[in-house]
């Protein structure tokens, strides 16, 4: 299990509480064990009882908790339904706890500037990786060329 899974054990009721998340932390996912969920299901996500919630698609028994919901502490609400041709129903009801921390700069980006930043540090250590691979082939290709001459010398010196 990973440290961004929020796993969320069967038990006996329809309230489900997950361990404690850090503010500002994204890419956690919900994954329910032992229930009893179709292959698709919704989950939608609020942060407070009352008003709108924002949908998500959950697959095979995991969802993602969406990263804007945890700027703030306090507690996200996650509501699982399950829908057919003729019902949709709420089956569970799930809450995350969310500790509050210092933000991380003075002026805090929106979620979807922050998104943007995400997505270029990620991208430039795709980059560094990719790099360091080429680098260790490039480095084996040489000694395996190295190694060939050695062969090939020895054979000659016969």
């Amino acid at each position: 299990m990973n440290e961004k899974e929020l796993v969320v054990l069967k038990t006996a009721g329809l309230l489900y509480r997950t361990k404690s998340i850090w503010q500002y932390d994204i890419g956690h996912t919900l994954r329910f064990d032992g229930f009893d969920l179709p292959d698709t299901f919704q989950v939608h996500f609020a942060r407070s009882l009352e008003g709108e919630s924002k949908t998500q698609i959950g697959q095979d028994s995991v969802c993602e908790v969406p990263a804007e919901y945890t700027q703030n502490n306090g507690t996200i609400y996650a509501w699982v339904y399950v829908a057919d041709e003729e019902t949709g129903l709420t089956k569970h009801a799930v809450e995350i706890p969310v500790k509050s921390r210092g933000a991380i700069t003075d002026q805090e980006p929106a979620p979807e500037e922050r998104s943007i930043i995400d997505q270029a540090i990620i991208a430039l250590n795709a980059g560094v990786a990719a790099a360091e691979e080429a680098a260790e082939r490039a480095e084996n290709v040489v000694l395996d060329n190295t190694a060939t001459v050695i062969e090939t010398k020895s054979y000659l010196s016969i």
